[in-house]
């Protein structure tokens, strides 16, 4: 039997299995000086609104990464957010309209706003080299206001509005992406903080407003960096740490895996591709297969995935051991055919007690008959 794996990006395989020689990797997540930098954005594109029908809580973020601060719902405390500026924050029963589950909200009476500078709230976080932060906000801002973001960059970053920042006198969902970059941003950037979080209203108008009264129902941040448990994901100049697996450990030498010349037809970045072959009837279990393994973590979350050509007639099963945790395909398994992404997730428990290796994937035909022989080339 030969299988070919073409590409593999977090964990990467395919089935000979072909994998592609792109990412193949498995990919965790988890999550004083100088002048702070403003951050404005031209884009006027609304690509998320509130949904008038739904209420919200950390779950309705959670697809943005962790969640950083563990009280969104203000019951024991302010959930991590201070004064900044000139304001006043209290926390204050929820108004009916105010569309979180919590019983809380809280209260901003901010002075000093005009168009240049600002008041409002800090939820102070230190962003990391590399790191992706998502800022989730549903407030409740006057007509003619703006919500802004400031921060102490240690790093080059980019910065994206996913909704309007415009205040519009109801309730509404603020969300905005931070995403730094591996190098300093001056000559000074050791010497910054590298704090996200702030948050402060400008208004368009000439003129001061001595008080501005606005409202914040929900806040939180959402890390949504990652980290590659590889350091590349590509099949060029090595193997990837890309092994053989078959329990049938006395017909070890009946399934075999090899780097060889990436096809035409493979979806590649080096220019090579993994093919998987065995003997028929001498590996275990399924028809055997491939390892990527990585020893897992508490707490974290493990996405393995791999681009893989699997024939018609077949599929790919996860055979890791035991983790405490849980484990779901987010893809089919099904061979097409043709190369595919496919792409599994193991989240493991805060208190595990048992943490084998994850990484292992076998193939199996959709009707298994030991009997048959088969060939599935490429």
């Amino acid at each position: 039997m030969k299988k070919t794996i073409c590409k593999v990006l977090s964990i990467i395989l395919a089935a000979a299995i072909l994998l592609s020689s792109a990412p193949l990797t498995i990919f965790a997540l988890d999550t004083e000086t100088g002048e702070n930098t403003d951050i404005t954005s031209s884009d006027e594109s609304n690509l998320i609104s509130i949904d008038r029908n739904e209420t919200y809580s950390d779950a309705s973020f959670i697809h943005y990464g962790t969640p950083k601060f563990f009280d969104s719902a203000f019951e024991y405390s302010m959930n991590g957010i201070e004064a900044y500026n000139s304001t006043t924050i209290t926390k204050i029963s929820r108004e009916g309209k105010c569309p979180i589950t919590s019983g809380y909200m809280l209260k901003l009476v901010s002075s000093g706003i005009s168009d240049l500078s600002g008041s409002g709230f800090q939820q102070n976080l230190v962003g990391r080299e590399c790191g992706k932060y998502y800022h989730a906000i549903i407030a409740k801002i006057p007509v003619g206001y703006t919500l802004n973001a400031r921060l102490n960059p240690r790093y080059s970053f980019d910065y994206e509005e996913l909704t309007s920042m415009e205040g519009t006198g109801d309730w509404a969902l603020y969300i905005y992406k931070i995403t730094f970059e591996a190098k300093y941003s001056n000559s000074l950037a050791s010497s910054f903080d590298n704090k996200i979080g702030y948050n402060y209203l400008t208004k368009a108008a000439q003129t001061v407003e001595n008080t501005t009264t606005w409202y914040v129902g929900y806040s939180n941040i959402f890390d949504n960096t990652g980290t590659n448990c590889f350091s590349t994901g590509e099949i060029n100049s090595s193997e990837n740490s890309i092994k053989w697996y078959n329990n049938n450990y006395q017909n070890s030498n009946t399934l075999t895996v090899s780097k060889v010349t990436a096809s035409v037809d493979c979806p590649t970045f080096g220019g090579y591709m993994m093919k998987i072959s065995n003997t028929p009837g001498k590996t275990y279990p399924g028809y055997g297969g491939f390892h990527h393994k990585v020893y897992p973590e508490k707490g974290m979350t493990f996405y393995h995935t791999f681009v893989a050509k699997i024939p018609v007639g077949y599929k790919v099963q996860y055979k890791s051991n035991q983790v405490d945790g849980t484990f779901e395909w987010v893809t089919d398994t099904i061979g097409t055919g043709k190369w595919e992404t496919y792409i599994y997730k193991v989240s493991v428990n805060k208190n595990a007690s048992r943490l084998e290796q994850i990484g292992y994937i076998a193939l199996y035909p959709l009707e298994f008959n030991s009997g048959n022989e088969y060939d599935l080339g490429e």
